[in-house]
């Protein structure tokens, strides 16, 4: 899609699945496999894939965070989470520290070690790379039955550029990339509002480095019915090829 990304812009999309083995669905609670998985959807940036996967340079994380978040160190206390956004239960029973080694071992090392990969061919190549990981953010809090869903007590905007405080990137990256995302999308971005940048953010920027690293943040709002997870892929289409634009004026 986009001859510029070959040379030095990698796009990824750390939570772009909500896929689970058939083995570890077993284990995953009833209500999660409900209305076509829509509460394992939720629990996910899954469309996200939709948005990154024409491009040329990308990795996409084929695995649900339910697994493990792979934007979470090894050592963080959530890496791996017994419950979603709004406190369910994933699993029917906890899962046993071998299926979590074995887990580590296979999917969440293989996607780290692909990232790292596709940095060191453009670093080769280029004196300065860019770095974006594509993920929404979600406004409606589901449970069990669409009658219990609700509203979260505060709103993400359109919008998020994520950068650690410009820790990530240069301010003027963060400021140029705001400017291309309103003169596209014609939404005001926020900045590290109201989080700042997760894990493969912090990772993969080297203060010493000429890389911008910064996790993009969408409202899913903006492309599915957020209580369904019902994709619309006429509005897909859309953000995907404003993003595209953006993309080529880096």
């Amino acid at each position: 899609m986009n001859n510029k990304s070959e040379k030095n812009i990698l796009i990824l999309a750390t939570h772009g699945s909500y896929y689970i083995p058939k083995f570890l669905r077993y284990f995953l609670k009833d209500e999660f496999k409900k209305y076509n998985d829509r509460l394992i959807k939720n629990y996910s940036d899954f469309a996200t894939k939709y948005l990154v996967e024409d491009f040329d340079n990308t990795v996409i994380c084929n695995y649900s965070r339910a697994l493990w978040d792979p934007n979470r160190d090894l050592n963080a206390l959530d890496l791996f989470r017994s419950t979603d956004f709004g406190w369910l239960e994933l699993w029917k029973i906890k899962l046993p520290n071998l299926v979590k080694k074995y887990l580590i071992n296979k999917y969440y090392k293989s996607y780290h070690n692909q990232i790292e990969e596709k940095i060191r061919i453009l670093e080769k190549n280029n004196k300065e790379i860019i770095i974006l990981d594509i993920h929404d953010t979600w406004n409606e809090l589901l449970w069990e039955d669409f009658s219990k869903d609700k509203k979260r007590d505060y709103y993400f905007p359109e919008i998020n550029l994520w950068t650690a405080w410009y820790k990530s990137c240069t301010k003027d990256f963060s400021d140029k990339l705001e400017i291309l995302f309103k003169k596209e999308f014609w939404f005001e971005s926020k900045i590290d509002w109201p989080y700042d940048a997760g894990f493969v953010s912090s990772k993969y920027w080297i203060w010493y480095s000429n890389r911008q690293v910064v996790q993009v943040e969408f409202g899913r709002y903006l492309y599915m019915d957020e209580k369904t997870q019902k994709v619309d892929f006429e509005k897909i289409k859309d953000i995907k090829e404003k993003l595209n634009r953006v993309i080529e004026w880096l």
